[in-house]
């Protein structure tokens, strides 16, 4: 290379200015080292130089970093999206887990957020949801692989998991109906619905799940209750909380009629299950009777009679099919000795 071409390049370096982020960092760096010298002079000790030197690097760096991606906005909101898929994809995976699966703790930290942003008259609904999720994993966890006793020992905590949400989700309806009675009635006419949908969802037995059960029995009635001592002090139509009723006894004679044919598959209670199922279709017809005369407390009192009976006879069938199934359990496993 020339001597004049060489004198030409380095004449176009006079026209390259420094970016503005390095030349702030090395003025930065520049005073910072300054100051400890200066700490120095005036007998400052070398802890407090060291301590100031590693305080204005820290500065430097976040304004380097951080600093610098909140200080972009179209870099900001990238950032942001790439997180907010990421927490959305992880929630999406997690749904099938069940307790024991690696994103089963992802599935929880979800569900607790999302319970932050949940106004009052929503929450009852939203811990039904919760525990209709538990109910879900218990479907799910029949389907693994996992010994006999794996899965009894999770479900038994899913449905104890299940029973808590049910609990909260009637506190926080009792808490409504004291606050504001109507929007607790709007809340009841939810979790009347949502709690007689997820009893009739229940394909499995046993005595962990009766328990569940029973406790959305309570939940729906106690439900019906505010929707009836209310109606007037939040203006609901006796045709709308007819309605309401009507809809709790259309799913109790569902339950009722799914009983009479597990019944008719042999189970040796059947002649005392045929006295208590007219017993219960009375009941029934009696609070169909009493929405007509809009003698709505006398429907309820029909539906929690007619409920206890339909319950007791669960218990009873879901004991006996535990037993038969343990015998035949039992028997497989003596016709294994004799091999």
């Amino acid at each position: 290379m020339t001597s004049r071409k060489l004198a030409k390049q380095l004449g176009t370096l006079k026209a390259i200015k420094p970016r503005t982020e390095w030349r702030d960092r090395a003025r930065d760096i520049l005073l910072s080292q300054v100051r400890s010298q200066g700490r120095g002079a005036q007998n400052v000790s070398v802890f407090g130089g060291v301590s100031a030197y590693t305080r204005d690097s820290l500065t430097v760096a976040y304004r380097m970093t951080i600093g610098q991606l909140f200080a972009r906005p179209l870099v900001l909101s990238g950032f942001l999206s790439v997180l907010l898929v990421g927490a959305i994809s992880a929630g999406v995976a997690s749904e099938k887990s069940i307790p024991g699966d690696p994103l089963y703790t992802v599935k929880q930290t979800h569900e607790q957020i999302s319970g932050v942003f949940v106004s009052p008259e929503n929450r009852p609904a939203f811990q039904l949801e919760l525990a209709q999720k538990r109910l879900e994993e218990m479907n799910t966890l029949s389907d693994r692989p996992v010994s006999a006793e794996e899965k009894n020992q999770k479900a038994v905590l899913l449905a104890k998991n299940a029973r808590e949400s049910i609990a909260t989700a009637q506190n926080d309806l009792e808490q409504l109906k004291k606050a504001e009675p109507k929007k607790a009635v709007q809340a009841a006419a939810v979790v009347n619905q949502r709690a007689g949908e997820y009893e009739r969802a229940i394909t499995q037995n046993g005595s962990h799940v009766q328990e569940v059960i029973a406790n959305l029995d309570e939940t729906q009635s106690k439900a019906l209750a505010v929707i009836v001592d209310k109606k007037d002090t939040a203006g609901v139509g006796e045709s709308q909380v007819a309605s309401h009723i009507s809809d709790a006894i259309d799913g109790l004679q569902e339950r009722l009629a799914r009983l009479e044919t597990v019944s008719a598959a042999g189970f040796k209670s059947a002649p005392r299950l045929t006295e208590k199922s007219s017993e219960a279709k009375k009941n029934l017809q009696d609070a169909r009777d009493g929405v007509e005369r809009r003698d709505f407390k006398l429907a309820l009192d029909k539906i929690s009679l007619s409920r206890g009976i339909i319950t007791a006879v669960e218990k009873e069938l879901g004991a006996q099919e535990e037993n038969t199934a343990k015998k035949g359990d039992s028997d497989n496993t003596g016709n294994g000795d004799l091999k």
